[in-house]
């Protein structure tokens, strides 16, 4: 359906589309005839059929994705190319998805540091507004330089306070070196880095906003996206209180329900500026229950525990 009965066609281009939120972000979408969908990835997947891999984000889903709309763009070293796609489609609103989370390493930061450079530099530049999937995780703070000890960051058996130094999920830890040791264990380096590159972003998003008040910038704290069934994800809820995954678990319906409507606000322009918004299914306030409008979506929560 049109929005608010405008007629115009609103180019919308999603970074990273090859990944599981960026197909979500799809589907969410796809249907709105007031949008074009612009895809652009690295790698960019296709199955035995010569389809892409895009389409079967849901297996009781299937639709074709028009070949013209995928674009095959490394966002690194591609900014020319990526630019050109700015001036073609005259970008109205970027969904920033793309990011590198394969290992701890220097390499992989300024990666990132460069991916959010490049595409909110012509975001600046082409005054396209943009929606920047930022992380839960960035609730708890950077873990080496504002570090908080949080259940949920032990949850894996694999990291353990001693008993005498056992901390509540609201403890503020201003021993750093502790705190790296912590959190420099096997399987938590991707965190790490993770954590980093996300408050770069939502860094960079701040500044630009003050700078160029005529877009609309919003980084998402998205939680952790659960390819379970509703139905595990409802029963684990119902018994689990806990600060576990699946108190900040983001179901998929959830997390396109709130990306439709998040989208339709930015055209709408009924947000603007820099704003962070945080969406998860908390299971007692389902973002898909949600009725009322900027309110509702200026909900953060102040404890997940």
């Amino acid at each position: 359906m049109p929005v608010n009965g405008n007629e115009r066609t609103y180019n919308i281009l999603i970074t990273g589309c090859n990944g599981y939120i960026g197909r979500l972000c799809y589907g969410a979408l796809r249907q709105n005839t007031s949008f074009r969908l612009i895809l652009t990835d690295r790698i960019v997947g296709t199955d035995s059929h010569n389809r892409f891999g895009i389409e079967h984000v849901d297996n009781t889903k299937d639709y074709s994705i028009p070949e013209t709309d995928v674009h095959v763009i490394d966002l690194v070293n591609e900014k020319k190319k990526l630019g050109e796609l700015f001036e073609k489609y005259k970008i109205d609103l970027v969904i920033h998805l793309a990011s590198a989370l394969e290992n701890n390493t220097i390499e992989v930061i300024k990666s990132n540091e460069v991916i959010n450079d490049n595409v909110l530099d012509l975001c600046d530049k082409y005054k396209s507004h943009c929606i920047a999937a930022s992380s839960i995780r960035m609730f708890y703070g950077n873990c080496i330089t504002h570090p908080i000890i949080s259940k949920i960051f032990r949850r894996n058996q694999d990291v353990q306070c001693p008993e005498n130094e056992r901390l509540n999920s609201e403890t503020v830890l201003c021993n750093n070196e502790k705190t790296i040791q912590l959190f420099s264990k096997e399987g938590w380096q991707e965190a790490l880095v993770y954590v980093q590159t996300k408050e770069q972003l939502e860094r960079l998003c701040r500044q630009i906003s003050s700078s160029n008040p005529s877009i609309t910038l919003v980084a998402v704290r998205f939680g952790w996206c659960s390819v379970k069934s509703p139905y595990e994800i409802e029963r684990e809820s119902a018994t689990d209180d806990s600060c576990t995954q699946t108190s900040i678990i983001l179901h998929p319906d959830d997390l396109q329900t709130f990306v439709q409507r998040l989208v339709q606000c930015i055209i709408e322009k009924t947000i603007l500026g820099f704003h962070v918004y945080t969406c998860i299914s908390e299971n007692k306030q389902r973002w898909a229950s949600l009725h009322r409008e900027k309110e509702e979506l200026d909900w953060t929560p102040q404890h997940l525990c």
